[in-house]
């Protein structure tokens, strides 16, 4: 639009008002998306394993399994089930028989699917005296850690099929690796931290593996914060993430929704109030934050909003006006120009 205006008009201003008038677009506003990318939210780390856990479902696999993979945010231990049918009966077996071996966590983290929220897994978590807490619709990465283990479970899976071997035989040769190796963010494998103790593999050891040097929580959540928080400032700086400035609680907002063909726009037509939601603080049902949303120009007056009253010219009073003398202004620059020195001596021959 600028240049448009540009090659026909001009005047103080224009590069702002066409900006301005193409962000109060409401047909603009519902396909475009989002430039701006919110900061990294770390999270705290729990009191103790097996406290705080997050599950997810990976697959359809070709040959129409499905991975249920449960990590525990403490310990980044991770439990891998392959099951054949995603209802939530078959998924309330599996998770009967981690709590049967581990315990009953305190919260479970899931997304919105519809066999992780039906009313039979309602029904089971409140039995079980679980807090279920989901995460922000059509925003993975507010479930990160399940995710980045989903990642790593398809890699292996992948190489193995490259290669023509049984997926099954080496996904449990990457989960015993994974258990046993020191973690980045912790220092310490998964298995020393859920069970105190190391877990014994085919690499030669000097010392018995059941002995294990003393590692306190403390020191394990030090490391945690500080490796997430480093973490968080080398992503914000690469992807030049900021805060929305413009997008205040209590205001109006555009929801990111699913898209079902080609031509859906990426946001809901319908205008919804928002709430901040803290992800690192706050334990109980996450329904939208800030990556999924964006804010409505206060000056659009399109659908949804109130426009702004017309007023009859006759109504308007008018004053006489003494006509001002307006002094007309040179069209030339008046600077006085002078030859340069080492051209002077040319000029005067």
């Amino acid at each position: 639009m600028k240049e448009r205006l540009r090659s026909k008009v001009w005047w103080p201003g224009v590069d702002k008002e066409a900006e301005r008038k193409c962000r109060e677009c409401y047909g603009c506003q519902l396909v475009t998306k989002e430039t701006i990318i919110p900061p990294v939210k770390t999270t705290r780390l729990p009191e103790r394993p097996w406290q705080d856990l997050a599950l997810d479902l990976l697959g359809p696999l070709p040959t129409g399994e499905h991975l249920l993979v449960l990590v525990d945010y403490f310990s980044r231990w991770v439990e891998v089930d392959v099951i054949y049918s995603t209802t939530s009966e078959v998924i309330i077996k599996c998770l009967d028989k981690q709590f049967c071996r581990y315990g009953v966590p305190r919260t479970l983290r899931t997304d919105n699917g519809a066999n992780l929220v039906s009313a039979e897994m309602d029904e089971y978590l409140t039995e079980m005296g679980i807090k279920r807490r989901l995460t922000t619709p059509l925003w993975p990465r507010a479930n990160g850690e399940v995710e980045r283990q989903n990642r790593s479970l398809l890699k292996a899976m992948r190489a193995a099929q490259a290669e023509k071997k049984d997926w099954r035989s080496e996904l449990n040769k990457y989960i015993l690796a994974y258990r046993s190796t020191p973690h980045t963010m912790t220092g310490t494998s998964p298995a020393e931290l859920l069970y105190g103790r190391k877990l014994s593999t085919k690499l030669p050891e000097l010392a018995d593996f059941g002995d294990s040097d003393e590692v306190t929580h403390p020191e394990v959540r030090d490391r945690d914060a500080e490796k997430k928080q480093r973490g968080a400032d080398y992503v914000d700086k690469k992807r030049h993430a900021a805060d929305k400035p413009d997008v205040q609680e209590g205001g109006l907002v555009l929801l990111e929704k699913r898209k079902e063909t080609k031509l859906s726009t990426n946001y809901e037509k319908k205008r919804s109030l928002i709430r901040f939601v803290d992800l690192a603080t706050d334990p109980g049902e996450l329904d939208y934050s800030d990556p999924v949303v964006r804010s409505v120009p206060e000056q659009h007056c399109g659908q949804g909003a109130s426009p702004t009253p017309t007023v009859e010219a006759s109504a308007i009073p008018v004053e006489e006006q003494t006509p001002v003398q307006i002094e007309s202004l040179p069209r030339r620059s008046g600077r006085v120009t002078r030859p340069l020195d080492r051209l002077i001596e040319y000029l005067t021959v």
